[in-house]
């Protein structure tokens, strides 16, 4: 990677300072799923277009070694947007050769968490459970209905820490290499992404801006990264997020709850970074909704964006699958 991408990319420096007044919440316009792939079992953790499809990465923690990724036509989401034609069609990508990946991380396996693609060419993030050192990054080619997996191609890539829960959420594909990110780089002195060259696995750090709470996806185009900045909010949120920073949280984004520590506190918007001239910073793109709805997965369509939660059987009244677009 040449070093003007690299500090034009992510010399990227304090949050944007959003205006003192308060912003409107945008709602988004929910797309359903067909019933057969919308359960709460899938808990999906990413997106990513893939020629006219989007393609629904479910988190597996409980891997067979023999599952799929899934898929739906964005020409099916125009069509629910503009005519309110239900989304039945969908498509199954089964992962070859996962069994034998998963047979070697079984003990640290915690789950999928991002994807990217570029050509028919697949990048997988895979979290472990907390206490290991490394998570992954998996790599494959899309062949037909498949999806060949590399056995033999498994990044490792060093956590910055450790905290509940938590691994690399974001991975993106643009000039030719990967951008990894950790789900929390406040808590660093010099937050650091890894910037990945996908032709011979070299990786390297590069430095980022420090966003407070998660961030639990990115997507790039020309000009920008975009990112999900989202808390869930409960005393596990807290602690790893906001204690001891409320006063930072504060001054870095305006017009926060009174209070952050509680079950009932959550926070989403989405977020951008300037890839011009290399003085950027994080500016708010818009702020979204964000009851007990993990964002997992984004991707840029039409003039917005597409959500996707990552909803598990924890509570399956409050956490329940929803993609959605937002613009």
């Amino acid at each position: 990677m040449n070093m003007n991408m690299r500090y034009l990319l992510l010399a990227c420096c304090l949050l944007f300072v959003a205006p003192t007044f308060a912003q409107a919440t945008k709602e988004g316009d929910t797309i359903p799923l067909p019933a057969a792939i919308s359960s709460n079992f899938y808990e999906y953790s990413g997106l990513a277009k893939y020629n006219n499809e989007l393609l629904l990465l479910p988190q597996f923690k409980k891997c067979t070694g023999s599952d799929s990724l899934y898929s739906i036509s964005l020409e099916d989401v125009r069509k629910y947007r503009t005519e309110k034609t239900p989304v039945t069609a969908y498509k199954s990508y089964s992962l070859t050769n996962l069994g034998e990946i998963y047979n070697k991380l079984s003990a640290e396996w915690e789950g999928f968490e991002a994807i990217a693609v570029n050509g028919n060419q697949v990048w997988l993030t895979v979290e472990t459970h907390d206490g290991n050192p490394n998570c992954y990054v998996l790599t494959g080619i899309i062949d037909g209905n498949k999806i060949v997996l590399d056995p033999q191609n498994v990044l490792a890539l060093k956590r910055p820490y450790d905290c509940d829960n938590m691994g690399f959420e974001c991975l993106t594909y643009f000039d030719k290499h990967l951008l990894a990110l950790y789900e929390d780089n406040a808590s660093l002195v010099q937050p650091y992404g890894y910037w990945i060259d996908p032709v011979n696995n070299q990786t390297s750090k590069i430095n980022m801006p420090r966003l407070y709470f998660r961030i639990t996806d990115i997507c790039a185009d020309k000009e920008y990264i975009y990112g999900i900045n989202y808390y869930f909010g409960g005393k596990d949120d807290y602690k790893c997020y906001a204690a001891g920073k409320e006063k930072a949280i504060r001054e870095a984004i305006p017009n926060l709850p009174e209070r952050l520590e509680g079950n009932d506190i959550t926070f989403a918007r989405i977020v951008r970074c300037h890839l011009g001239d290399g003085n950027g910073e994080w500016e708010e793109v818009m702020r979204i909704r964000s009851t007990k709805t993990n964002w997992e997965g984004m991707v840029q369509y039409d003039k917005g964006f597409l959500l996707i939660s990552d909803a598990n059987n924890f509570n399956p009244k409050i956490l329940v699958t929803q993609l959605v677009y937002f613009e």
